[in-house]
């Protein structure tokens, strides 16, 4: 595996998409953000399979992600978390939504609590491992 890539992890309106844009068309770097339907959130044979497309890609150099979009090991691979409490998240996500003039709600506050929660048990594993 190449240690010289990164992976960054982050919950819905962390700021995932934007960091993405900007190191792409700003040319920092090279970055992909790893998008699924829900319906393949519990398939873990396609989350592995795309994350190692992307991670042994020698045309990429940065990982963007939910943390339920990746596999289960990820051992030995740089990890950063974007860390953007919860009110700012949900703040965020609103602003969206009203720039959007959509009415409608994108992500309900219940899935948003419990991506918080599965977000923290991510971080905690990969730190223990």
């Amino acid at each position: 595996m190449n240690q010289n890539k990164k992976l960054i992890i982050g919950p819905v309106g962390s700021g995932k998409t934007t960091l993405y844009r900007k190191l792409n068309e700003e040319k920092i770097t090279n970055a992909v953000e790893i998008e699924l339907p829900q319906s393949c959130i519990n398939d873990e044979e396609i989350k592995e399979k795309l994350f190692d497309i992307f991670y042994n890609s020698p045309n990429i150099d940065v990982i963007i992600s939910h943390p339920y979009y990746l596999p289960k090991d990820l051992k030995g691979i740089e990890i950063e978390f974007l860390e953007i409490p919860f009110q700012e998240r949900i703040k965020r996500i609103n602003n969206r939504n009203k720039q959007s003039g959509n009415d409608c709600k994108i992500f309900d506050e219940n899935f948003l609590k419990e991506e918080e929660i599965y977000f923290n048990n991510f971080k905690k594993y990969q730190n223990n491992n």
